[in-house]
C-alpha cells in the first residue's frame, strides 16, 4: 500500500477569528478516512490541515496540485 498526505495550506484573511473545514472524497481505487478535520485560526493566522489516504497500486507518481469547495 501507498500511504499518501495531503496538506491543505489555509490562511485567515478575515478580520475576524473562522474555522476551516476539510475531508478527502477518494476517487475509485483510493481508501481515505472521510472524516471532516477543522482548524479555527484568528485573524490574519495561516495553518495547515493534514489528510491522509492510500492510493491504489499503479497511482499518478507525479506531485499534482489539488484545489477544493469552500
Amino acid at each position: 500500500m501507498d500511504y499518501r498526505t495531503f496538506t491543505v495550506m489555509l490562511r485567515n484573511n478575515l478580520k475576524r477569528t473562522a474555522t476551516y473545514s476539510a475531508r478527502l472524497q477518494p476517487a475509485t481505487g483510493w481508501m481515505a478516512d472521510e472524516t471532516v478535520r477543522s482548524l479555527t485560526l484568528e485573524a490574519g493566522l495561516s495553518g495547515e490541515i493534514h489528510l491522509e489516504a492510500i492510493a491504489p497500486l499503479h497511482a499518478y507518481p507525479q506531485r499534482k496540485l489539488i484545489t477544493g469547495k469552500f
